[in-house]
């Protein structure tokens, strides 16, 4: 309080009596008493170009330390310094660890450079460029990104818990936004306690906290930094098995990460809140490069932020940014434009025409459908390469209103079982299907989209029998073709119809099933065996 009295908030020199160095990241001025002769403190003087060292034997230059540039040293002591400093041993030290691979997950794109324009040149550039994104933009979502903001009541001890303990409106706000990041996640089956959670530019670990709400699980907490007032404490407490790496997400290979290897467990949840810029891209790459090395990742969701920090060869989506029509000298200009979605100057200083949020946003969403498809089609590849008949989906969803977060989308990913593993959940040994068994083709699209499975039984009983079970099945996008079949309510169905019924199925092609009636006799004999289900084996 008292720093903020004296006006270190306040960018005005003549106010603030201490070091005019402005800490960007703190919003305030340093407050190191200043050094003899300048108006910067002894660790920031070398920003002084007015600053003359008095002239007597006992006076040394400081210059930058080139290890870590937030602090500087005497020149004439800095090569003792390099040997001794912190960050040059923190370095030594996560250069030792088998997972570290210097730049792992950076990509191969070479650097390319920005076309220079002269001024008219450029804002033509520029107006042909914005008129693309809008029309892209409108392709891709004719109705912008779907809302799915979700609060359920399951949570609200969680959060009654947190206010109790004196939480901020603000620590509130980002407590709302974690609860429908992991509501997301569970509509998609993602939130199981076999699951490892890998938690990138984690931070505090706090949306591995809410998570641990719902299951004492397994969790993997990887930052670029130490901080302070983790979770960390809280998940010590719950007896989670977690694991903290602190290192650069471009530096790790994941597959060699202690926590796989300890329990055996190679399934992974990727997750992220709103993860800066190129660090996604680095995250996209460590996932599939640890599925390249054996284990499994079951879905992602990744909150991202920062896209005026992408680079262009570190961004995974070149294939599909350029497949929108898009050229490699156009990013630069697409980067920046994404500020335009946060920025607050067009506001302040009247410039409301020129500073469009909505464009920004569009090309923040054009990015992140790049690096969806990317994911989604590289974890199908490996899933093909190793015969599986597993699919892999990804979409954007704003899981958040624009007052909560303005940075409110993320790539949802989740793996759908195979469709005969779905029907190995009915319980149903496949030694049973002999000959009282009817099936159809599998339809094509149920082996690329997401599948809606119907089951049912009917009979005297499994102890009297017969009983017949069955099993339909069709992809999410032939809703509204099965609708209007007029299937909703087979009671109604009148004799006539219900002759007609297995006729109209295939002749559709689009829903598939199973059918298979099951004898007294068969009953008796399999009813005490045990059967592999989507909890076990077959997950």
């Amino acid at each position: 309080m008292k720093k903020k009295a004296l006006g270190a908030n306040e960018r005005d020199e003549s106010k603030w009596p201490k070091c005019l160095f402005w800490i960007a990241k703190c919003a305030r001025f340093c407050s190191g008493e200043r050094a003899p002769g300048s108006k910067y403190c002894i660790n920031h003087i070398h920003m002084d170009p007015s600053y003359t060292p008095p002239n007597d034997a006992t006076s040394r230059k400081r210059v930058v330390c080139p290890i870590d540039p937030s602090h500087t040293v005497f020149e004439d002591k800095l090569s003792k310094h390099i040997k001794i400093c912190n960050k040059s041993k923190q370095t030594q030290q996560k250069q030792q660890c088998p997972y570290y691979v210097e730049n792992f997950n950076c990509g191969s794109e070479v650097q390319h450079e920005s076309p220079a324009f002269d001024s008219q040149e450029a804002q033509l550039f520029e107006e042909q460029l914005e008129r693309k994104i809008r029309s892209v933009y409108h392709e891709l979502f004719p109705n912008g990104i779907p809302m799915h903001a979700l609060r359920p009541a399951s949570f609200d001890p969680f959060i009654a818990d947190k206010a109790e303990r004196g939480a901020t409106q603000d620590s509130l706000r980002h407590l709302y936004q974690q609860v429908s990041m992991i509501s997301n996640m569970q509509e998609k089956n993602l939130i199981n306690e076999d699951f490892v959670f890998v938690e990138f530019g984690a931070g505090r670990g706090m949306l591995s906290l809410g998570i641990d709400f719902c299951l004492n699980g397994e969790y993997l907490l990887l930052d670029i930094s130490p901080v302070r007032f983790k979770a960390d404490r809280w998940l010590r407490h719950k007896e989670s098995n977690f694991s903290r790496v602190t290192g650069n997400i471009r530096d790790l290979d994941l597959s060699k990460i202690p926590i796989f290897s300890v329990n055996g467990n190679q399934k992974f949840v990727g997750i992220a809140k709103h993860l800066c810029g190129v660090a996604t891209d680095y995250t996209i790459r460590c996932v599939l490069n640890g599925m390249q090395s054996g284990l499994e990742c079951v879905g992602v969701c990744i909150a991202t932020c920062c896209h005026h920090r992408c680079q262009w060869h570190s961004f995974v989506g070149h294939a599909f940014y350029k497949a929108l029509g898009f050229e490699e000298k156009e990013w630069d200009f697409l980067r920046r434009l994404t500020s335009w979605a946060t920025s607050t100057v067009c506001m302040e200083s009247g410039m409301t025409k020129r500073l469009d949020p909505e464009l920004g946003r569009m090309s923040k969403r054009i990015i992140d459908y790049c690096r969806s498809k990317f994911i989604e089609q590289e974890i199908n590849s490996i899933l093909k390469e190793k015969g599986r008949e597993d699919r892999f989906h990804s979409e954007l969803v704003s899981y958040c209103e624009e007052k909560e977060s303005v940075e409110n989308c993320i790539i949802l990913g989740w793996l759908n079982c195979d469709v005969c593993s779905i029907l190995f959940s009915m319980q149903l040994k496949s030694n049973l299907w002999s000959c009282e068994i009817q099936k159809s083709e599998i339809p094509k699209e149920c082996l690329e989209e997401e599948v809606i499975v119907g089951i049912d039984e009917a009979g005297r009983g499994p102890v009297v029998g017969p009983m017949v079970y069955a099993a339909a099945y069709w992809a999410k996008s032939k809703n509204e073709e099965i609708s209007n079949l007029g299937f909703d309510d087979s009671k109604k169905f009148t004799s006539g119809q219900r002759d007609g019924f297995r006729k109209t199925i295939d002749e559709t092609g689009s829903i598939g099933y199973l059918i298979r009636s099951l004898s007294p006799k068969e009953i008796s004999a399999n009813m005490l065996q045990t059967y592999p289900t989507l909890d076990s084996d077959y997950r």
